[in-house]
């Protein structure tokens, strides 16, 4: 293949680029809903695959609430416990919560912080999403 065309055509082909890594999990920014870029490398950042069930159960199984009052945040600290259910119990769980946090960092946006132990590798990992309306 040729970089141009004419009297100095240089044939050789172009250099191959090192591709990005491809992860099965993905890092989502919640408060766009957008996957997460990598500047180094161009392709997605990594999230470990526990984070991502859970910030994906938090995010889309539980319902936002119109007013941050202490009786909506215990019923949205109920209905988080409630969507991560199916990680949390059964056989073989596959996390254990270890708090939840709800809170608003700025006018018009709240957030949502998970802390919770990754029992397959025994690691601690805090998921946090963020609502703007």
């Amino acid at each position: 293949m040729a970089y141009q065309k004419g009297a100095h055509t240089k044939f050789t082909s172009l250099p191959v680029l090192p591709q990005p890594p491809v992860h099965s999990a993905r890092s989502i920014d919640f408060s766009t809903g957008i996957p997460e870029i990598d500047t180094q490398t161009g392709g997605f950042l990594a999230m470990p695959p526990t984070s991502q069930r859970v910030a994906l159960l938090i995010s889309f199984e539980v319902e936002d609430t119109k007013f941050v009052t202490p009786q909506e945040q215990e019923l949205t600290r109920r209905r988080i416990v409630a969507a991560l259910r199916p990680l949390t119990s059964g056989d073989a769980p596959l996390i254990e919560l270890l708090s939840i946090e709800l809170g608003s960092d700025r006018a018009g946006s709240t957030y949502r912080r998970v802390k919770f132990r990754d029992l397959t590798k025994n690691d601690p990992h805090v998921v946090q999403t963020v609502t703007v309306t």
